[in-house]
């Protein structure tokens, strides 16, 4: 019984291990050196989807190990996900234009604020 248990704390503690870390990596990381890490968007794209696979994975292992599946938490396909990915796809693509066409660009704020202080 008592094995049982440090089983599942250690299960639990992988799992949040490995989907907490990068966001505390990253803090720690803005907090020391004041500056984000700067990846292209390429590059930030391919590491979370990495790290997504990973943390699936070890919720995978994690299942077996306790002898349930991926469908017995709601983690099931349907036909009806490829048409429902598309159709979100297609709609936060159009939000999105519109939020770009309709919002001020950033880039072109002035960059030096001394002027607010009198």
């Amino acid at each position: 019984m008592k094995a049982d248990a440090n089983i599942r704390l250690f299960s639990l503690f992988l799992i949040l291990f490995f989907s907490v870390s990068p966001l505390i990596i990253n803090s720690l990381n803005l907090f020391v050196t004041g500056n984000s890490a700067e990846y292209s968007a390429d590059s930030h794209f391919i590491f979370s989807i990495i790290w997504e696979v990973l943390s699936l994975g070890i919720l995978y292992f994690v299942l077996k190990k306790q002898g349930r599946n991926l469908q017995g938490i709601g983690f099931e396909f349907r036909k009806t996900d490829i048409w429902h990915a598309l159709v979100l796809y297609v709609g936060i693509y159009f939000v999105y234009m519109i939020a770009i066409a309709i919002s001020p660009n950033f880039s072109q704020a002035p960059r030096n604020v001394d002027y607010i202080r009198d």
